[in-house]
């Protein structure tokens, strides 16, 4: 029975995170290997300075994931609750989730440092420069906004396009 349930809820979940229409989706982070986005909609304070959020990941073959990250604000900790890997074709890969989440310190100018300093800030839409948001909010989906970025990234470009995601300390 517990193994019944354990499926019916991976398949709800799978069919609830297949719907990114009603995600908010921000590029976080770029890469010469992957990009990085995170659902403003689904930021939660869960009380005790933690929040939680969703980052969806494309790399550069087209498999991607979805991670449900729980951030330790004070501390600069953050950690994976859940995890559903893609194929490049869209397909299933593989998921796995925690019941203990194993908190890890952010390592500064990283993909989950990026994360956190905007799931814990008190306004995340302005820890994001607008100039990348644009193609996003103009209905092109996450997925298709990495197709195009791979298609014409150059390496000696790429730390450009990193620091205008998200902005720097000041």
């Amino acid at each position: 029975m517990r193994q019944f349930i354990s499926i019916i809820f991976t398949f709800a979940i799978l069919c609830i995170s297949s719907i990114s229409h009603g995600a908010d989706w921000w590029i976080v982070h770029i890469s010469q290997e992957s990009i990085a986005f995170l659902d403003m909609d689904s930021i939660r304070d869960d009380g005790n300075n933690q929040k939680r959020s969703w980052a969806q990941y494309y790399d550069k073959t087209g498999a991607s994931s979805k991670v449900l990250y729980l951030f330790k604000c004070k501390d600069e900790e953050l950690g994976a609750k859940a995890i559903y890997s893609y194929k490049s074709d869209g397909s299933y890969e593989s998921d796995s989730s925690r019941e203990y989440i194993n908190y890890k310190p952010a390592a500064p100018e990283s993909v989950g440092y990026d994360l956190l300093k905007v799931t814990c800030s008190d306004d995340p839409r302005s820890e994001l420069t607008d100039e990348l948001q644009g193609p996003l909010k103009e209905d092109v989906s996450p997925s298709e906004f990495s197709k195009k970025v791979f298609k014409i990234i150059e390496p000696e470009k790429t730390p450009q396009v990193i620091k205008k995601a998200v902005k720097s300390k000041s």
